[in-house]
Parts: C-alpha cells; sequence; structure tokens
C-alpha cells in the first residue's frame, strides 16, 4: 500500500470516526424534527448504550403536512425484559402504541393500560399479547410507533390489528392486514406531548470506525477502477 493510499485511510478513519463520535447519544432522545409516520420514513435512532426514554409530540397540522404519528426503529437488545410505559405529560392526550418488525409487520398493539392501579389512557406494552398470541423473542432492529386515540395502522391489505373488547389488553396483529408491512392509518387521532420510557432497547449500533473507513476505501478504489 502506497503512501498516498495510507494517508486517504488515515483521512477515512479520523473522518468516520468523528461521524460515529457525533451520533452516538445519552439514554434519553428528545425529538428535535419530525420522526416520521410510517416504517419507511421512520427516524432510525442510532448510537450506543441504552435507550431509556422517548420525548415529543403530536402536532397535528402545524408542520404542514399533518403530525399525527410518530415512528421510531429502535435496536431491541435484551426481549425478556422489553416494555414500553408512557408517563403523564402537561399536555399529554389519549395514546396508542403499536411494534413492527423489521419489515414493518405488526406485532403488539395497545390502547390503555394501569399506572400504579389505577386505569389511564396512556398506553403500555410488553414483551407478549395479552390474547396469546404473540411472544416477542429475537433481539433485533423493531419498529416503535406512536399515535393518539384512534389511529390504527394498516397495510395494503387492511387494518393490521383487531383490538378487543378488553380496552387495557395487549394484542397481537391478527387483522386482515397483518401480513403485509404497514403504509398508513385508519384516520387522524388525538394529539399532545408524551413521554415514553423504554426497557431492553438501545440505539441502533453504529459500524466500528474501522469498518466504515474500509468500505470508504473500497468505494475510492471501486471509482478509480471505473475512470
Amino acid at each position: 500500500m502506497n503512501i498516498k493510499m495510507l494517508s486517504l485511510l488515515a483521512a477515512a478513519t479520523a473522518l468516520t470516526a468523528t461521524t460515529a463520535l457525533g451520533a452516538i447519544q445519552g439514554p434519553n432522545h428528545e425529538e428535535d424534527d419530525d420522526a416520521g409516520s410510517n416504517v419507511n420514513n421512520a427516524k432510525k435512532l442510532t448510537g450506543a448504550g441504552a435507550l431509556n426514554t422517548i420525548t415529543g409530540a403530536l402536532t397535528g397540522s402545524n408542520r404542514g403536512e399533518g403530525d399525527f404519528q410518530d415512528v421510531y426503529e429502535v435496536y431491541i437488545s435484551n426481549p425478556e425484559i422489553f416494555r414500553l410505559q408512557f408517563a403523564p405529560t402537561d399536555g399529554g392526550f389519549n395514546t396508542m402504541l403499536w411494534l413492527f418488525d423489521q419489515e414493518g409487520r405488526g406485532l403488539l398493539g395497545n390502547d390503555n393500560s394501569f399506572i400504579d392501579g389505577e386505569p389511564t389512557p396512556l398506553s403500555f406494552l410488553g414483551n407478549s399479547s395479552t390474547d396469546g398470541s404473540f411472544q416477542l423473542v429475537n433481539p433485533g432492529r423493531y419498529y416503535i410507533a406512536i399515535s393518539g386515540f384512534n389511529s390504527q395502522p394498516v397495510s395494503a391489505q387492511g387494518s393490521i390489528f383487531n383490538l378487543g373488547d378488553d380496552l387495557f389488553g395487549v394484542y397481537g396483529a391478527q387483522g386482515q392486514g397483518a401480513n403485509a408491512p404497514q403504509i398508513g392509518w385508519t384516520q387522524d387521532g388525538d394529539i399532545g406531548s408524551y413521554f415514553l420510557h423504554l426497557d431492553g432497547v438501545e440505539f441502533i449500533p453504529l459500524p466500528a470506525p474501522g469498518a466504515l473507513a474500509l468500505l470508504g476505501l473500497a468505494g475510492l478504489r471501486s471509482r478509480r477502477r471505473r475512470r
């Protein structure tokens, strides 16, 4: 490897290391722009380490195209302790909470829950459904979707979930559209601010700086061969 190539590799390593360090976040994420409303435009939360809280807001039509759902892509590292729970906030709303796999297919959904034994319109998800239809087992990348009542996810085949008579139940995806990726919502829902606690969840890991540098070097070589 000649001196010029070594210099390029060193520069690429320094650049990717800086980029990776700049993307590492603390355990809390605050929505700084619209998170997206579908799995295909979800906000990827990349970095390193545990992701303990997500704060944000559904603002309705204040952002031009409408902000009635927020979808985040995260890494579930420990399915055994996986848990999502909203906390009360000023300006809060009647929430709904959804989990999708990496392909965008529905897994779990909930409307209401109990906090300290008291019923609340704030949603909750654990690692399994209360109707016995689904159990989260594998770590990996998943989508968390936040909506307001009664905005529910749909695929090209129809509604993904059929929430049953138990208003506090956690349901698996058993709607007619359950086998296809989420593409939209039944309707706009309630809006307001939210504070979501997470357990068993991490930021999506970034590639090691050395690996990124090698990828960049491979790209340089590829461009050189095409010239």
